[in-house]
């Protein structure tokens, strides 16, 4: 109950989010800087879904976790009503910054399109175990869809330039991090393949091979 309730939620909260970007869109060029955003939540209404007709070998369902879980997918909504208080610089210096936070966001979209693609129907709120995905992108990385939001937590410091936007990128950071370390656990218990893999690929970059050491 706790995963449909999770996906559920979070496509009904997506979808609210993606008519919300939509409704203030002015111009051709808003709508460039808005493809990470938009394409984002296109793609994790879509996958929700989708993946709600297929049962997991395992998964995590605790209420800590399932808090965690639904906070960190839809903390973009908390920085969108927040996010620009207490600024930080004056405004003279915001416009470039924000340029740059939005042309890494968008910099960025080939890495996140390679992992969903990739993940497909493995896409899921709660730590699940489904298929272990060990091709593509993720023989360079064991979360490339976390370390791509994460990313973004990171960027969204140059567009919003708060000192809200900080407390709240790290908070959503730190949530991914939990996140990525339960579902690793998940997977290790499911499948014994995982502790090599994970041995062998971090979140970014393989370890070099210590056979020929």
């Amino acid at each position: 109950m706790k995963r449909i309730i999770a996906h559920v939620s979070t496509a009904a909260i997506t979808l609210l989010f993606l008519c919300v970007k939509l409704n203030a869109l002015t111009s051709a060029a808003a709508l460039f800087w808005y493809i990470p955003s938009i394409s984002s939540a296109c793609v994790v209404i879509v996958l929700l879904l989708v993946n709600l007709r297929r049962q997991p070998t395992d998964k995590t369902e605790t209420i800590t976790m399932f808090f965690i879980a639904v906070v960190s997918t839809n903390f973009n909504v908390i920085v969108a009503q927040f996010g620009d208080a207490l600024p930080i610089f004056s405004e003279s210096g915001q416009k470039d910054l924000a340029a740059a936070g939005a042309l890494l966001n968008l910099l960025s979209m080939p890495f996140y399109i390679c992992a969903v693609l990739t993940l497909g129907r493995g896409f899921s709120i709660l730590p699940e175990a489904n298929i272990l995905r060990v091709r593509g992108i993720f023989k360079f990385s064991r979360h490339p869809l976390y370390l791509t939001y994460m990313f973004w937590a990171a960027t969204q410091i140059l567009i919003y330039q708060t000192w809200s936007i900080i407390i709240f990128s790290a908070i959503q950071i730190s949530l991914y991090v939990i996140r990525a370390k339960s579902e690793e656990n998940l997977l290790e218990r499911t499948f014994p393949e995982y502790s090599e893999y994970k041995r062998s690929v971090m979140w970014f970059g393989r370890r070099a091979s210590r056979s020929n050491v």
